[in-house]
């Protein structure tokens, strides 16, 4: 917006016009709101802008700093964040992602197993599934929510009448933890890469499972206690608005009963967010038909 159109031009020796000022910042904070409710948290900055702001040289690696060291690794994970995620080979398809995060090295758990996690299901889902983290199978590579557990996932996506060509399922983490808990700095560097997942998947809706999923799709720092079976607009969205909706995960369901009865009813919450996004679609398609 130039400053002849937001009124902000003032004659020589006087000051901005405060009526001006405040309506330009209102703008900007529309703005900022747009892009926090598309996912939208970071701006690359340009070399001119390094440059103004004297960046290039604190930038520059140190005396003895090699690549792969936890410094460089910070880097490259708030550059992925800046950018959107680290450069993919040409297309946008899954099997581009999957070649772009087998080759991965954002954070530590990367250095410690050549073994990704690769979400399985439907290439055009209705509902995309996020999980927290997997644990080994059989090598494979795929997704293994755990023992049990996606046995009772497919259990709670056929009783909302989800068949498996219906949805996708993945995890926020795409390496397998060495111990019971991720180190803190790979949700970060994994979240660059469930932005593109999304963006391919173009969901109707994400269903957050567990503590960690929730987190980091819907921004909130608060317990899933206070989250579940709310909608919330997901940050992990990339250019396309997702609505999120975040509940418990199933490792958590086997070890307290008690909670199936929460999960059930957000699972309803599911079913009717997707039966009015059918609607809406079949009522746009018939708009757009030819009339003869």
């Amino acid at each position: 917006m130039s400053a002849k159109k937001s009124g902000a031009q003032h004659p020589a020796g006087r000051g901005p016009d405060p009526a001006a000022v405040v309506l330009l910042a209102r703008e900007v904070r529309r703005l900022l709101r747009f892009h926090l409710a598309i996912g939208l948290d970071r701006y690359p900055a340009s070399e001119p802008v390094k440059s103004f702001l004297g960046q290039h040289r604190r930038g520059l690696p140190g005396p003895g700093h090699r690549p792969g060291t936890p410094a460089r690794r910070r880097r490259d994970v708030k550059a992925a964040a800046a950018t959107g995620g680290p450069p993919l080979p040409a297309g946008r398809g899954l099997a581009e992602l999957r070649s772009a995060v087998q080759a991965c090295t954002l954070c530590g758990l990367a250095g410690k197993s050549r073994d990704r996690i690769h979400g399985v299901g439907a290439d055009t889902p209705r509902l995309l599934v996020v999980g927290d983290w997997g644990v080994r199978g059989d090598g494979s590579g795929e997704l293994v929510f755990g023992p049990g557990e996606d046995g009772m996932l497919a259990r709670m996506m056929a009783a909302i009448g989800l068949s498996r060509d219906e949805y996708h399922v993945t995890n926020v983490l795409k390496c397998f933890p060495a111990g019971p808990q991720p180190p803190p700095d790979a949700a970060a560097a994994c979240r660059a890469w469930l932005v593109r997942e999304i963006a391919i998947l173009r969901p109707r809706l994400v269903c957050a499972m567990g503590e960690l999923a929730a987190r980091v799709l819907t921004g909130s720092r608060q317990p899933l206690a206070r989250t579940h079976g709310r909608l919330y607009g997901c940050r992990c969205a990339g250019d396309r608005p997702v609505q999120v909706l975040p509940t418990y995960h199933p490792r958590l369901l086997l070890r307290q009963q008690e909670l199936k009865q929460v999960a059930w009813q957000d699972l309803q919450k599911v079913a009717r967010f997707l039966a009015r996004a059918d609607s809406r679609q079949g009522r746009r398609a018939e708009k757009a038909a030819p009339k003869r």
